[in-house]
């Protein structure tokens, strides 16, 4: 028998004991797969991990009492143990009536998820990768003068799911990714910058000559920065600083934050919510996409849809669960980290959609203004959608970047900040599971002396 017939004869077995055993509904997610990781600082191996995985979760119900457990040990007599502590605590649970495991359904084929390549590829280029990042920050210009260490890992996983309504899918997954922190420093005064690219595929990273550039000239541009005095001004967001915001967003969508009344967007579906440039997409759908599936943590189909368009609000995002709370659909949002998580709502490929000027555009049309490099400490408030946090960045005059800016905070309510996005570039990088092209606001208040 191999493996995908094996894994899958042990879903299936495993479900029907569950059933069995008492529960009205079992669903087992199986997962397995090997990952790499590998830390070099300043030419040494700090640390190099190479290792297989497998695991099982399973969720039972009770009448509609939820337990959950999981374990990496596929022994029979583990298995049957874990199987029965877990229809036993879900008989002790408190009974919920929209716990209930989702229907089958297609799913369709996303192309770019896995990338075969991984597994051939000799683990000493993978720790060259890390090396030569590593140094090449060292030839960056002399303001570099340390690091945190550069960083290459990899993963590549198979998944299962089956539930006992008959829903039974598998998909293979991958992802690779570098990432670097120099440290610059002038006059007593240091700034650390990042800079990373993630793919699926390890030939979709960016080279490293261009990760390590783009890392060293952040840290450069922000060394001897100073806060700025207290007002309003206009505020650009970058494609890295801008995802704060819009992962407050997506929490402010989740449909079981929308239920609790946990969300400043709870009564604002079909509403106005931001300008008409604020188009929010969450796809699930995206070939090679970070956050790309089949179906969700759940087995329930993913698609594409607008969360928001043209600045209204179109859509919450629900699991299986929530969906039955809000008399409607599930949108197949129920992430799932690992075998060992239940699956919990968020966003797939959650993203502000590009437009067609580039930043250096956008910058030039301002008087005075903050661009914003990086965001530190507090952020948005989904149940309150206020915005305050820290932020480092360079400051604009006449249009052009001139001195750098730290030690103050930007503030906004999260309303007023979708509302003045009033120009957005065209710099998307879909490498995260939550995305933005550089944007600015209107105006937001810096505070700083």
């Amino acid at each position: 028998m191999n493996g995908d017939a094996k894994y899958r004869e042990l879903a299936e077995r495993i479900v029907e004991q569950a059933v069995k055993a008492g529960a009205t509904e079992a669903e087992a997610f199986l997962q397995w797969g090997e990952r790499v990781n590998v830390q070099i600082n300043r030419g040494r191996v700090e640390n190099l991990t190479c290792a297989g995985s497998k695991g099982i979760g399973l969720r039972v119900f009770v009448h509609g009492r939820l337990a959950f457990m999981s374990s990496s040990d596929f022994d029979e007599h583990i298995l049957a143990g874990l199987v029965h502590e877990a229809v036993s605590l879900a008989s002790e649970a408190s009974p919920e009536p929209y716990n209930v495991l989702p229907d089958p359904g297609p799913a369709g084929e996303i192309s770019g998820l896995d990338d075969p390549e991984l597994s051939t590829i000799p683990l000493e280029k993978k720790i060259d990768c890390a090396r030569k990042l590593d140094a090449l920050i060292f030839e960056q210009g002399p303001e570099i003068q340390n690091t945190e260490g550069a960083v290459y890992s990899d993963g590549r996983f198979e998944n299962l799911i089956v539930n006992s309504r008959g829903l039974a899918h598998r998909w293979k997954e991958s992802f690779a990714s570098t990432v670097v922190s120099p440290v610059a420093g002038k006059d007593g005064q240091k700034q650390v910058a990042h800079s990373w690219s993630s793919a699926r595929r390890f030939r979709d990273l960016k080279p490293l000559e261009e990760i390590a550039a783009e890392a060293c000239r952040r840290a450069r541009m922000l060394l001897g920065g100073e806060a700025v005095p207290t007002q309003k001004v206009p505020v650009v967001m970058d494609f890295r600083a801008g995802a704060t915001l819009f992962e407050g967003l997506a929490y402010a969508v989740n449909g079981e934050s929308v239920y609790r009344d946990r969300s400043f967007l709870a009564d604002k579906l079909g509403k106005r919510i931001g300008s008409d440039l604020v188009n929010v997409v969450d796809d699930g759908t995206l070939p090679g996409g970070m956050g790309s599936s089949p179906v969700d943590g759940e087995g329930v189909p993913t698609s594409r849809k607008y969360v928001v368009r043209r600045g209204v609000l179109a859509s919450f995002l629900y699991d299986t669960y929530t969906a039955r709370k809000a008399n409607t659909t599930s949108t197949g949002n129920a992430a799932r980290n690992s075998y060992a998580s239940r699956p919990v709502i968020g966003g797939l490929n959650f993203y502000l959609e590009a437009g067609d000027r580039t930043p250096e555009d956008i910058i030039s049309e301002i008087d005075k203004g903050f661009y914003v490099f990086r965001t530190m400490g507090g952020g948005p408030d989904a149940v309150t959608g206020d915005f305050s946090a820290g932020a480092a960045g360079v400051w604009i005059e006449g249009g052009k970047l001139t001195r750098p800016v730290a030690k103050v905070t930007i503030a906004a309510g999260m309303l007023d900040m979708l509302a003045g996005i009033d120009a957005v570039a065209n710099d998307l990088i879909l490498d995260s599971p939550t995305a933005t092209p550089t944007y600015r606001i209107r105006e937001m208040m810096v505070s700083g002396v």
